[in-house]
Order: structure tokens, then sequence, then C-alpha cells
């Protein structure tokens, strides 16, 4: 992970318990979700420039920085699309304020995926019988990448954002709907 000393130090005591008695693989990297336009990861984290602009341009307040105990990624704006979904704005507030180029739209086109929501119809309260479309209906107005035919629900992955506004919504807790990383 590459604490520094600083950081290290700065880390609250039980942050500091959890991960040291923590018996997960430490090699594994953990994936976070970046916001919308985020350059791939290795670059987005040389062109980040850490100034958080992203997270106080966002009108819903869901982008927010990482603490000092993931390393080199500390200070960096990440998203919980299950927790704090992106509402997928037509104005993108968060790539215009980005100074350094890491969050990036390209002219006439939708910023690239968070990530990509993914189903489990055994879950899903459709295949249980009850009529339910409340993931259809919060996906943004521009996207509308879900759709319901044959009592499954169906998501065009080409222009589902990972936005978890799905998820968040689902009326089965958002166990039927996940996101993944894209």
């Amino acid at each position: 992970m590459g604490l520094s000393r600083r950081q290290l130090f700065r880390l609250r005591p039980a942050k500091l318990l959890s991960m040291a008695f923590d018996k997960t693989d430490s090699a594994k990297k953990k994936v976070f979700f970046r916001p919308p336009g985020a350059l791939p990861e290795v670059q987005f984290l040389s062109a980040c420039e850490r100034c958080g602009s992203c997270a106080k341009a966002c009108p819903h307040d869901v982008i927010f920085k990482l603490g000092p105990e993931t390393g080199n990624t500390e200070n960096t704006p990440y998203l919980d699309p299950r927790e704090s979904p992106c509402h997928w704005c037509t104005s993108f507030d968060c790539i215009q304020a980005c100074p350094s180029g890491a969050l990036l739209k390209l002219e006439d086109q939708q910023p690239k995926a968070i990530g990509k929501a993914v189903v489990d119809m055994s879950s899903c309260l459709i295949s249980a019988g009850t009529i339910c479309d409340e993931c259809r209906t919060v996906c943004p107005a521009e996207l509308k990448a879900i759709k319901i035919f044959d009592r499954q629900i169906h998501i065009d992955t080409d222009i589902c954002s990972g936005c978890g506004l799905c998820s968040y919504y689902c009326d089965n807790a958002g166990v039927a709907i996940s996101i993944q990383n894209a």
C-alpha cells in the first residue's frame, strides 16, 4: 500500500488497528470508483492535483477524498455508487472544475463510465412476481440503460454509466443490482 511515516501517524487508532489485523491479501490492489470522465487509473493518479475542486463543484456532494490509509492515492477523489450514487448531471460540474485534466469529457460525448450495473435476477423482486420498476425509473433520462421486458431486467452495458442510482434506489435494498468496475 505504501504508507509514508506521516500518513501512518495521521491514521486514527481504530483504523490503524483494523489495518494491522486485516487478514486479506495486502498485495491485492483496491480499485476505487472515480468521478465521471476519469482517465485510466495510472494516468489519473499522475494527472490529479488532489485539489478537491471536483468534490467542491459536485452539486450532490457525492465525491469524497481518500484518506491516509490509501497510501499514494491519498486525497484523490472517489465515489461510492452504492452509498452515494452519482447523479450523472448533464452539466458535469466536476469535470469542468478539474484544473489538471484528470477528468475529461470529449466534445459531444458522454464521459467515460464510472462502472457497470450488474443484475442478480434471483434476488430481483420482478422474478418473485412483484411489480417493480424503480431501477428503470431512476436511470438518468439521457441514458435509460435499463429496460424491463419478459419479466427480466436488461441493462445496456454500452450506455450504462455505473452511476449507482439503480442500486441505491432498488426496492430490494440494492441486493439485486450491484455496480462493478468498468
